[in-house]
């Protein structure tokens, strides 16, 4: 991040993925994360090298392909509830920052 957190849209969506101490790092001190520690800190959840890409990729796919999307949704919906609350409010507040 490392810059002006508005109305902490950056912060909520940081928050899904990363614990308290790595998402102060990140945000109170603009701390960047190297490709392994972004990993360790909730950033990323790979690191894979170039080569590999394409392989792991068709590999990620793969399963997510066989996961039923229905629950998947209804799933994914019921576990981020707060942080989606969070970031809708901040696109609003947002929003109303530069209509006034």
């Amino acid at each position: 991040m490392g810059s002006l957190v508005r109305y902490d849209f950056d912060g909520s969506v940081a928050r899904i993925t990363m614990n308290d101490g790595n998402f102060s790092r990140a945000t109170v001190l603009a701390e960047v994360f190297p490709p392994a520690g972004a990993v360790e800190a909730g950033f990323l959840d790979r690191v894979v090298e170039a080569a590999e890409f394409d392989q792991e990729l068709a590999t990620v796919l793969a399963g997510i392909a066989q996961l039923d999307m229905t629950a998947h949704a209804a799933t994914k919906l019921r576990v981020r509830k707060q942080a989606l609350t969070s970031i809708h409010e901040a696109i609003q507040l947002e929003a109303a920052s530069y209509a006034a």
